[in-house]
């Protein structure tokens, strides 16, 4: 597969989590734990979406968003922000499709909202109501 996911977010847990969930249904995956890492991922190769979280050490989630808006080549990667901070104001956000609170986070609708923006021809794996804290039990 040629587009990558980018996963963001300073809890390993919630890097492993979602790299687990999407990966069984057939998604190449890379992590980052702080927008400063995600900066250096995307200039060695663009992803094809990036979900990231907001409240990060170092370069967070907004400077994150700003810097890829800024430039041209990366204004257009499709975002999911999965955050336990969440307000209806953060959809409008530039490049964002979507917006996920952290505590209640849906795999399954984070796996559907993923194959609306980047579609596998036959996706399968885990069933449609697994929450996070159900993923690899």
């Amino acid at each position: 597969m040629s587009e990558i996911i980018l996963i963001v977010d300073d809890n390993p847990d919630t890097r492993e989590i979602i790299t687990r969930t999407l990966s069984k249904i057939g998604y190449e995956c890379e992590t980052a734990d702080n927008g400063a890492q995600a900066l250096e991922r995307v200039a060695a190769r663009r992803p094809g979406l990036i979900i990231t979280d907001l409240m990060m050490p170092k370069v967070n989630g907004f400077t994150l968003l700003t810097m890829l808006q800024r430039d041209a080549a990366t204004a257009r990667i499709p975002i999911i922000l999965v955050s336990g901070v969440a307000s209806p104001q953060m959809e409008l956000l530039p490049g964002v499709t979507k917006v996920i609170i952290k505590g209640a986070l849906d795999l399954a609708e984070l796996r559907a909202e993923v194959q609306r923006i980047l579609p596998l021809e036959a996706a399968e794996g885990g069933s449609p109501g697994e929450t996070a804290g159900q993923a690899g039990r």
